[in-house]
């Protein structure tokens, strides 16, 4: 019901550490969850995937960049628009699915036919369905005990559990399929306003999610909200704001669609006492595929608030400065309680478990570019200078208890009437920079370079390596606009060729360094807290690298009503972010270390 997937930008890069491509929301870098930004905002989106257009982003740009542009406000009188969207979510492979009665016999006998190779013919088959030369009698005796009644017997043959049989006989069971697949019902509703006046532009959204999926218990609902203005202050200074808030709700418990799929159609949902059946035919390695869902208390909320603030200064000399300044706020909620009617609450654990996590995240970043533009004659420039620092902060918090006395009542909302008790904090920090250089240099319009060439240095990696440089050169030539170009069809013509290297840091923040880790034992009479070494320190660990050659053709044909590219591309990462494996003399079984 949520939605949302993995994405990847001309493959994987990496072998271990992420591949997911950055991320640049209205120019600048955003970390949150892509789930965060409402579709209906988003007025364009372009993707980088060469290593020259991406390299200015270095450090983050190994899995190619999404460029997302959101709506702006325009000039005159205010635009309010209402989008209301309301419709189904339902299986499209009703073939996906647990067995019905007959396949799950035939399965069963199938199965022990392979398994008992030297079994009697038709030993497993249904007495009901032997063949003309073979009498229920015969078929009985090749059993040297068997049950009385044959159907019975067939059942023991199976190996059906006891609530298997008693259901057969009754010609009962459960039609899981029904129990857990839904049609769920999907709706989506969005307001905008946007408007202004030559001096300030405004753009303000708000807008509602609230989804169901096709198994029970799937259920999503988040609300948005995105906030864009631009003033003009004087003619040389332009500053502005732009701000998006979420609430996402995901406190779901769905059915369990893996227990679905293996649960015997004559199992039972209840007990005789009407509780729900940890195992519906008897057979631990099979769960009620609706336990969870129907007994599991659980809240889960994110909100996040993610801001741009920036000023925009014309110098002399036609240079351009701006600053931005970035903000981005997370905090989560994920609280669960499973009582004494789960398995959880009631067998891995004692008269019931919650847990309470909480978390805050608060990261910024800095920008200052320096642009400055410049036409000479048949020359033209453009040079981009930028120079960043970000940091990074979270605050986790957890927390369980199991075995509540006197009740379970208070659910996860009283961890404190629990017997036995967790704690466990997790504080991260990290920091970062980057020097950025790029030159954009045409000649004649149509002859057109760029150079550019970037330094990170991040936190997370060894002292001995704690920045690394990313160059990058492209080349283009307009050939449409030779004057020994000629054509009646094709009406533009642009040949491309771009090296570049670019770098990936998405690791553990604390990997090149060694680690503690908690050790609890015990004197015989009190319970002690002790630490041990669980991670090597590796000073020497690097930045991931993927070098990257391209070679494209962009066509334009019928006035530009026709357009295609086409791109050949070679990528190659060295430096990988590994976990190598050590002897186990060593005392540990792993290093992150560059291979």
């Amino acid at each position: 019901a949520a939605g949302g997937s993995s994405l990847e930008v001309r493959g994987p890069t990496s072998l271990s550490a992420g591949t997911e491509p950055l991320i640049v929301l209205d120019g600048v870098i955003f970390n949150g969850n892509i789930s965060d930004i409402n579709p209906n905002d988003i007025e364009a989106v372009d993707i980088l995937k060469d290593a020259s257009s991406a390299a200015v982003f270095g450090s983050r740009a190994a899995s190619g960049v999404i460029l997302i542009t959101t709506s702006r406000g325009q000039s005159g009188k205010p635009t309010i628009n209402f989008t209301s969207q309301v419709g189904m979510a339902e299986v499209t492979n009703s073939g996906v699915r647990p067995l019905n009665g007959r396949e799950y016999t035939d399965f069963r006998r199938d199965l022990l036919l392979l398994e008992n190779p030297g079994s009697p013919d038709f030993y497993f088959h249904n007495p009901d369905e032997l063949p003309s030369d073979m009498t229920v009698d015969q078929w009985s005796n090749l059993n040297d005990n068997p049950n009385p009644d044959p159907t019975s017997e067939w059942l023991n043959r199976l190996f059906f559990f006891p609530t298997e049989v008693e259901n057969y006989m009754a010609g009962t069971g459960v039609n899981w399929y029904n129990q857990v697949m839904q049609r769920g019902l999907r709706q989506n509703y969005d307001i905008s306003i946007g408007g202004g006046t030559d001096k300030l532009k405004y753009y303000w959204s708000l807008g509602y999610i609230d989804n169901e999926g096709i198994v029970v218990g799937d259920e999503f609902s988040t609300i948005r909200s995105r906030l864009n203005l631009d003033a003009q202050i004087t003619d040389w200074l332009n500053v502005g704001i732009n701000t998006q808030f979420s609430d996402r709700n995901e406190s779901n418990v769905p059915a369990n669609l893996n227990s679905m799929l293996i649960s015997s159609p004559y199992g039972s949902m209840y007990e005789e006492d009407e509780s729900i059946k940890w195992f519906p035919n008897d057979y631990v390695g099979a769960q009620n595929p609706l336990i969870n869902h129907l007994y599991q208390d659980k809240l889960r909320k994110i909100n996040t608030l993610f801001t741009a603030i920036y000023a925009q200064v014309e110098l002399p000399f036609g240079i351009n400065y701006r600053l931005s300044y970035q903000p981005r706020f997370e905090f989560v909620k994920d609280h669960n309680f499973w009582n004494s009617e789960t398995i959880i609450g009631g067998q891995t654990r004692n008269r019931g478990y919650g847990t309470r996590e909480d978390g805050q995240t608060y990261e910024w970043m800095v920008d200052n570019l320096l642009k400055w533009n410049k036409e000479i004659g048949i020359h033209n420039f453009d040079i981009t200078f930028l120079y960043n620092i970000e940091k990074f902060q979270s605050w986790l918090s957890f927390q369980s208890g199991e075995n509540f006395n006197p009740n379970q009542n208070l659910s996860f909302h009283g961890l404190q009437f629990a017997t036995n008790h967790l704690v466990n904090n997790n504080d991260v920090y990290s920091t970062g920079d980057a020097l950025m250089g790029r030159l954009n240099y045409t000649l004649l319009g149509k002859y057109l370079l760029t150079a550019s060439v970037r330094r990170d240095g991040y936190s997370a990696f060894g002292q001995e390596n704690p920045r690394a440089i990313f160059p990058a050169l492209a080349f283009a030539w307009r050939v449409s606009d030779e004057t020994f170009f000629s054509s009646d069809v094709i009406d533009n013509l642009k040949a491309r060729i771009s090296w570049g290297i670019n770098g990936n840091r998405d690791i553990g923040r604390y990997s090149s360094l060694a680690r503690l880790s908690q050790n609890i034992y015990s004197n015989g009479s009190q319970v002690l807290v002790g630490v041990y070494n669980s991670s090597l320190a590796n000073p020497a660990l690097s930045w991931e690298k993927t070098e990257a050659y391209n070679i494209g053709v962009d066509i334009g044909f019928l006035e530009g009503r026709i357009n295609a590219s086409l791109d050949a591309y070679n990528m190659t990462t060295i430096d990988l972010l590994m976990e190598r494996s050590l002897p186990r003399i060593t005392g540990f079984d792993d290093i992150t270390t560059n291979l």
